[in-house]
């Protein structure tokens, strides 16, 4: 269909059960609120992710030299820059391969 022949099709009539329900929903001032608020969201993930790099490669507790924390700093960095393109691991073996991993498995550590 052409753009043209999609304007001039009436998709829902005036007052039909479904226009009068889609009215409902989108004047629904809660939704509204919900919308205005979800505009500002962002995801913060990435920046976890750079901050747990910074903590891994350049420890707070460790005393560096300027350009130690430099050097550790760039390699943070290099090593975040390098693995935010990656995809999404997926599942190998077991009930379900071929799905995305949504979950890290680590064993539990134990009482030696």
């Amino acid at each position: 269909m052409s753009r043209r022949e999609k304007r001039n099709i009436t998709w829902l009539k005036k007052g039909s059960p479904a226009l009068v329900v889609l009215e409902v929903v989108v004047a629904n001032q809660k939704l509204l609120k919900d919308l205005a608020k979800l505009t500002e969201f962002h995801h913060t993930c990435q920046l976890e992710s750079y901050h747990s790099l910074m903590t891994k490669h350049r420890p707070k507790r460790v005393h560096f030299s300027y350009n130690g924390m430099v050097a550790r700093t760039q390699l943070a960095i290099v090593d975040h820059n390098t693995n935010t393109t990656r995809s999404q691991a997926e599942v190998e073996k077991g009930a379900c391969p071929g799905e995305k991993r949504c979950k890290s498995l680590c064993a539990k550590q134990r009482k030696i």
